[in-house]
């Protein structure tokens, strides 16, 4: 048995202990890295879990795009909380994570099923948006593509779509390797080999720029059905409260898109180069910038809801406001019947206004 470490950090050398070699990576910046991931953590758990309660409100689950909402949410968290933290051991102990570790295979599979079930979901909220915008028949909208076995068969597709994507690694087909900083692991990107070159493709293609492709058709049929009934929606003031109601849903999933693209572009474009170099064309410490880049993703969402959606922060402050009197509330919900119908017959008569101006409520 020998056991063989060295007292420098810039170093790299081999811990052998039986049968097991571990090799010991560069720790000079692992506090840097740890830091941005625990305040990545942090925000991520905090800015999902809000909007997880949020979107479940009674006030928030009849929107349409609420169940698509709170799956991001629960990907989100998912990633954060089983897929990150085998980053952040190999980031502290020093250690690198080497092919063949269930540690790495479990990451990859995660990280990649996840990214991709994330944009595949925003894909097809992009999707129920431009067909409730340019759709000359919004009554088939509302009967087809809000009613629930639609939401549970799209958001099930989504989730099965990303773990097909990347289950292949898993048969035999490609594998999953350890980047350069060896701290998390992904697809073999810088083999020639036939198995990876195939994979690699078909993934990218999949995974990113199929999705990517729809989200732009998408929007581009948003844009130019705005632009075309702006003429008439100033002549008619329902008309111009629809167009900016609609304008206003659009523009934040444009903006949630958005960040997601930008957080994995990087990712993206060095897998691609490495797939023609054959090699991997960073080295240790420029390979975990767009690693770090595409983890950061999961705090943009809650973000954007809280800063464009009037309905989330209403529902935060009323949250806020009427928590330590819940029981109280609740008292005298209980003892006042008729309060409750009243407001029940208000929100019929809402219901039925929203109706009959054709209307779909989605934040």
């Amino acid at each position: 048995m020998v056991d063989r470490f060295t007292t420098n950090n810039s170093s790299s050398v081999f811990a052998l202990t039986g049968k097991t070699e571990v090799e010991v990576t560069d720790c000079d910046g692992k506090w840097v890295y740890g830091g941005f991931m625990f305040f990545v953590l942090s925000v991520g758990i905090l800015g999902n879990v809000l909007t997880i309660i949020v979107f479940l409100q009674r006030e928030q689950r009849s929107k349409a795009i609420a169940p698509f909402v709170i799956n991001l949410a629960v990907a989100d968290l998912f990633i954060v909380v089983f897929g990150y933290p085998v980053a952040i051991t190999a980031n502290l102990s020093c250690r690198k994570i080497t092919t063949g570790q269930s540690r790495c295979t479990w990451s990859a599979f995660v990280n990649g099923a996840i990214g991709i079930a994330s944009i595949v979901m925003l894909t097809e909220i992009s999707v129920l948006i431009c067909y409730n915008i340019t759709s000359m028949k919004p009554h088939l909208y509302r009967s087809e593509f809000t009613s629930k076995t639609f939401k549970t068969l799209a958001l099930s597709g989504a989730w099965i779509y990303g773990i097909l994507s990347m289950s292949p690694p898993l048969l035999g087909w490609s594998r999953f390797v350890p980047g350069s900083a060896g701290i998390s692991c992904g697809p073999e990107w810088g083999s020639n080999t036939f198995e990876a070159l195939t994979y690699n493709i078909a993934l990218l293609i999949v995974g990113f720029f199929l999705p990517m492709t729809i989200i732009l058709i998408s929007y581009y049929k948003i844009y130019s059905s705005l632009t075309l009934n702006a003429m008439l929606a100033q002549q008619k003031a329902l008309l111009q409260r629809r167009r900016h109601s609609k304008l206003k849903v659009a523009r934040m999933i444009g903006i949630v898109v958005l960040a997601f693209v930008v957080s994995w572009s990087p990712y993206c474009i060095v897998s691609i180069v490495a797939i023609f170099k054959s090699t991997n064309i960073l080295s240790k410490g420029e390979a975990e910038i767009p690693e770090l880049m595409a983890k950061a993703s999961v705090i943009y969402n809650p973000l954007v809801y809280a800063s464009m959606s009037s309905g989330f922060k209403k529902t935060v402050k009323r949250l806020l406001r009427d928590w330590p009197c819940h029981r109280v509330d609740k008292r005298d919900s209980q003892a006042s019947p008729d309060k409750d119908m009243i407001t029940t017959k208000l929100q019929i008569i809402r219901l039925g206004n929203l109706s009959s101006r054709e209307s779909i409520n989605y934040v």
